[in-house]
């Protein structure tokens, strides 16, 4: 689904969920200047139909990662140009030496590669903050 699909739409991204402030700021971010609004913080959910019951109760469109479950009567759609990009990155302390980190390591650059983690589709969409710490050596 093109993100100009949603133009005139209220979206929920997470708003007030202390464990998704990231992934409220990215919506945020993403949907400015779009003329797509974020929906309002919801009451917490625990689990799959609770979160079901309360996002029907909001009867908006929910952002949600490409591999969320489906929730039975919803349906995923991707979005595309642009397509959202969220970076994530494996950081610890320097100095930390433990030795389950060279297979951790390891492990994550084997993933990013056979995942294509790496490669990044044209369309692709980061905030600005993302692009600058991304271009940091």
């Amino acid at each position: 689904m093109p993100l100009a699909a949603l133009a005139g739409e209220t979206v929920y991204a997470g708003a007030g969920n202390p464990r998704t402030a990231e992934w409220t700021d990215l919506a945020r971010l993403l949907f400015q200047g779009r003329d797509i609004a974020l929906a309002p913080a919801a009451p917490p959910a625990l689990g799959d139909e609770e979160f079901q019951r309360i996002m029907a109760g909001m009867r908006c469109p929910v952002l949600a990662v490409v591999d969320f479950p489906l929730l039975p009567g919803t349906v995923l759609r991707p979005l595309v140009d642009p397509v959202p990009l969220s970076p994530v990155s494996l950081v610890w302390r320097k100095g930390l030496i433990h030795p389950a980190l060279a297979d951790l390591r390891r492990a994550a650059a084997e993933l990013a590669c056979a995942e294509g983690w790496l490669g990044a589709p044209g369309e692709g969409w980061l905030p600005a903050v993302d692009h600058v710490v991304m271009a940091s050596p």
